[in-house]
């Protein structure tokens, strides 16, 4: 049941956040930023999430705990990080890291509440 809750959770969050990167930029479509939403995406929201998982499910007692709520934040700042340095920063050198990364908050603590789902839920 928890899993189950987990993954519904975790398709709708997707589903809304690529929606916000999305259009937070475009309200109609662009292949191109289309693209580059969808790498983003995977830099910041799929790959933390799995990564993490795979992590905390390993990990035992209070290291669970521990890389369950950060180590989602930090591999999100990471994704974002590379984005930034990748991406953002050749075609707008004045955008720091430092006012792109807090973005990396929304996916990252929104993954560590689907990641302690099971954890609440077996009690």
């Amino acid at each position: 049941m928890a899993l189950r809750l987990q993954t519904g959770l975790w398709v709708l969050f997707l589903i809304g956040y690529t929606a916000l990167k999305y259009f937070a930029g475009y309200n109609a479509w662009n292949t191109q930023y289309a693209i580059q939403v969808a790498i983003l995406v995977l830099m910041t929201a799929v790959a933390p999430f799995y990564l993490s998982k795979a992590v905390s499910m390993r990990a035992e007692g209070a290291g669970r705990w521990v890389m369950t709520l950060v180590l989602p934040v930090l591999l999100c700042a990471i994704g974002y990080g590379l984005f930034w340095y990748f991406r953002v920063k050749p075609s707008f050198p004045d955008v720091t890291l430092l006012t792109v990364l807090p973005r990396s908050l929304l996916p990252g603590l929104s993954i560590s509440v689907l990641l302690l789902i099971p954890k609440f839920m077996r009690g």
